[in-house]
């Protein structure tokens, strides 16, 4: 039976033994593959580095880096391929080699200084993949069983291409409601702070580029008012749908992005108005395409769920339906929280 932990001083001769090398090569630890797998380290396209893992699914490899070559920077992938886990060490500028059809390759994010001493630890628990970097032995917390949960840590999965869905809830703020709805009444007020929430896609066509969908649908923004002969109460009703682009930059399982691209919107602006004479309705209802732009942060706590933020701010400035008069002029500024589920991870 393989314990389920290791000791102190198993890690730390664990790692002594790999920095004894990582003067002339840089050292490859990866953890928790399939117990017996086939490990494979490579640079580029170079001479794969191979091992074989350990009853606790660890193995270490050594890579060197070129002849004459001090420092470079490189992205790190990892191909699980049944029995087989490759992990790549790309340099910045270099296209990485094709994965093999039966292959899933994850992209860990971010780009790394490495140097002959460097010690990378790529942590495959959870089906994920977490890389560790140290310009140096790797530290016997990063080898040790348990350590991450013995201090209570989260270690968060790396962020994912393809397919997003999303769902969140916030507030919204109109700019102008109050102006437009009040007028020169005194003894008008108006809530332009309102909840929303939101739904929509997500589709990454690599880490750092891709495209989104949603709908956004504020709550009522409502005025009321009186003088001396009557009253009236207000109501503005909206939904917006937005197409963009979007582009990140992800540190480990922490993408910050910015959205930038199009928006639809249909709203339905009504006054119930009371005076002496009787009670009236007016209504008017407008749509418009205008820009919309924003940005958030997610944070991919399993390979498959985010939690995450986002502020968004779009024109509302539409005509009236099938013609007429009247027009709307205000702006949608939205902060929401929620979740991310990349579908099949």
């Amino acid at each position: 039976m393989t314990p389920s932990w290791r000791s102190p001083t198993l890690a730390i001769a664990f790692s002594l033994s790999v920095g004894a090398v990582t003067a002339t090569a840089q050292t490859v630890i990866v953890r928790d593959a399939p117990a017996g797998a086939a490990v494979e380290a490579q640079l580029n396209s170079g001479a794969a580095a191979t091992a074989t893992a350990d009853g606790a699914g660890d193995a270490a490899l050594h890579v060197p880096l070129p002849p004459n070559v001090q420092e470079t920077t490189v992205r790190v992938y990892v191909d699980r391929c049944g029995a087989l886990v490759r992990v790549l060490l790309v340099e910045t500028g270099v296209q990485p080699p094709a994965a093999a059809g039966a292959c899933n390759r994850v992209d860990t994010g971010g780009i790394l200084v490495t140097r002959p001493v460097t010690t990378f630890v790529v942590d495959l628990a959870g089906g994920g993949a977490v890389v560790h970097l140290r310009q140096g032995p790797a530290p016997p917390e990063w080898l040790a069983r348990g350590a991450a949960a013995a201090k209570g840590s989260t270690v968060f999965q790396s962020t994912p291409n393809g397919l997003v869905l999303f769902g969140a809830e916030g507030i919204g703020s109109f700019s102008d409601i109050e102006q437009v709805a009040c007028g020169s009444s005194t003894t008008c007020t108006a809530g332009a702070l309102r909840s929303s929430v939101s739904a929509g896609a997500a589709y990454w066509f690599t880490k750092f580029a891709g495209v989104q969908a949603a709908v956004a649908k504020p709550s009522q923004a409502i005025a009321n008012g009186s003088g001396s002969t009557f009253t009236f109460a207000s109501g503005l009703d909206t939904t917006v749908f937005t197409v963009a682009g979007i582009g990140g930059v992800p540190v480990g399982g922490v993408r910050i992005y910015g959205m930038a691209g199009r928006s639809y919107h249909r709203s339905l602006f009504q006054t119930k108005e009371t005076i002496d004479t009787g009670t009236q309705t007016l209504k008017l209802s407008t749509d418009g395409w205008n820009w919309v732009f924003g940005g958030g942060v997610e944070l991919w706590a399993t390979p498959s769920f985010a939690f995450y933020g986002e502020v968004n701010q779009t024109p509302l400035k539409g005509a009236p339906l099938g013609g007429g008069e009247g027009a709307i002029t205000d702006s949608l500024t939205s902060i929401v929280f929620g979740v991310r589920v990349h579908p099949g991870r």
